[in-house]
């Protein structure tokens, strides 16, 4: 299954995140943090040509990229089922822009850490959305330090 990293930038600093050293504090995320739309356009032509029609969509944190709704919308229209790799910690432009998608066109693994690890108002808005994305979202939770 084709994994596209969409941005580096993520706003968690998870200590066990596989993409650590791809995030926006390395040299090579700050020259470029974000996938453009013309680039991941040539992706999906390619991936289509390879008769690969579900995407992996990651970061970072993929809702951070500028232009998320309209990727989605984008890679939805020329046929491909999303799975979403994120931590739902996303605005409501890029929400409303999921929740408008047809069932079954994405599916978000939501990697949830425990509540003491959420700045400020992080953990109602990670409840608030995952209450209104429902059955799309399915839950990853990281078990990193056994205790």
């Amino acid at each position: 299954m084709p994994n596209l990293m969409a941005t580096t930038r993520c706003n968690r600093r998870c200590e066990y995140c596989f993409a650590d050293e791809k995030m926006e504090s390395s040299a090579e995320a700050l020259s470029s943090p974000t996938l453009t739309f013309e680039r991941l356009n040539r992706y999906l032509d390619f991936l289509t040509q390879s008769n690969h029609k579900q995407l992996h969509l990651i970061g970072g944190e993929p809702t951070l990229h500028p232009a998320f709704p309209e990727i989605v919308h984008h890679a939805v229209r020329k046929g491909f089922s999303i799975k979403l790799f994120t931590n739902a910690l996303m605005n409501e432009r890029c929400l409303s822009a999921l929740l408008q998608l047809p069932p079954g066109a994405i599916h978000l693994l939501v990697n949830v850490n425990e509540k003491s690890s959420h700045r400020g108002a992080q953990w109602s808005l990670l409840n608030k959305n995952l209450s209104q994305l429902k059955s799309r979202a399915a839950l990853g939770i990281n078990v990193w330090q056994p205790r």
